[in-house]
């Protein structure tokens, strides 16, 4: 092993590690190291998410809690962070921080995978996963049945959908009763 694989390697156990650490407490504004801040112009709130689904999935299972997937990307619509717009009609940035772990997944995303020997079959036609986006894409189109984005949706743990997805929107009742349809009810 090269010592540029053996750091990589040390990063990757490293920022694993914090994730479980970070992810345990409740709090508005999670500390775990791979989520960043995102927010809409002109929006009063910032919301915090994972830009990779492996890390809101391991978060998800600590919390226990549902993954609220937004499926986009860095070429989506024409104006940057747009697609945060429709999660300010709730209202309440505080509850689907504490209701949801967020992963905002980009579709275009270019970071080449580890593993390129993924494939996916679709219509009849053999798909080479070689990209985080391209892995996006096969994820929102298999589970979702959907290709556009932005693309709002509700995952369980176990990387199901819970509840209906909804595209980019204005109306705020659409968004409650899609918020409130993936809620997992404490006993």
């Amino acid at each position: 092993m090269n010592r540029e694989t053996h750091f990589i390697n040390l990063f990757a156990a490293i920022s694993g590690l914090m994730i479980l650490i970070s992810c345990g407490e409740k709090k508005t504004t999670p500390s775990c190291c791979c989520t960043l801040p995102f927010k809409a112009e002109g929006s009063k709130f910032t919301y915090y998410a994972f830009a990779e689904l492996d890390s809101a999935v391991v978060c998800a299972k600590k919390r226990n809690l549902n993954i609220l997937v937004i499926f986009s990307g860095y070429a989506g619509m024409a104006i940057p962070n747009k697609e945060w717009e429709t999660l300010d009609l709730y209202g309440d940035k505080k509850f689907i921080q504490n209701n949801y772990v967020i992963a905002w997944l980009p579709v275009d995303d270019k970071k080449p995978l580890d593993d390129t020997t993924q494939t996916v079959l679709i219509h009849g036609q053999t798909y080479y996963i070689t990209t985080e986006g391209r892995k996006y894409a096969m994820i929102q189109r298999k589970l979702f049945n959907h290709n556009s984005q932005p693309l709002y949706g509700i995952l369980n743990q176990n990387l199901e959908p819970v509840g209906k997805a909804i595209g980019y929107t204005k109306d705020k009742r659409e968004v409650e009763a899609f918020i409130e349809s993936g809620l997992i009810r404490k006993q």
